[in-house]
């Protein structure tokens, strides 16, 4: 794989899932970094340029209520980089968006509107993530 398309960042706040899915991707030569929240994942996108992002649309608040800052204000500063403290790059990065709600079709609706390359409901298989990705980055997976 090509070494400069495989920094995926995985903001998801299951913790478990988000190591599932890492793991995965690891071993087809993708490198994961994990956000839990927003913030993390600001902070990680400041830091460092990613090739392609999977981004939990809804995440919890540490006493498990919904947080209204999740997934869908993220990738629209992403996208509209003049909105918050993000890098220019987000304008173009590949996004992948997965939630597990129910409002599902309003959800993903929402996730394309604000930019989101590929949307998925969850519960998703790790190989449809790894499809998602070596399509929008045009490498093809090659298990390490």
């Amino acid at each position: 794989m090509n070494e400069e398309l495989r920094q995926v960042l995985i903001v998801e706040d299951d913790f478990d899932l988000a190591t599932q899915w890492s793991n995965y991707l690891n071993s087809f030569g993708y490198i994961c970094d994990l956000a839990s929240n927003r913030a993390e994942a600001e902070m990680l996108c400041r830091a460092k340029r990613y090739h392609a992002l999977i981004v939990d649309m809804f995440f919890k608040d540490p006493d498990g209520t919904l947080s209204a800052d999740g997934g869908l204000t993220f990738i629209t500063h992403l996208r509209l980089p003049s909105l918050a403290d993000t890098p220019r790059w987000g304008e173009r990065v590949p996004i992948i968006t997965v939630t597990g709600s129910g409002g599902v079709v309003d959800a993903l609706g929402h996730a394309r509107n604000a930019g989101a390359d590929r949307t998925f409901q969850k519960p998703i298989h790790p190989e449809t993530l790894l499809n998602a990705l070596s399509e929008l980055v045009g490498q093809k997976p090659e298990k390490g």
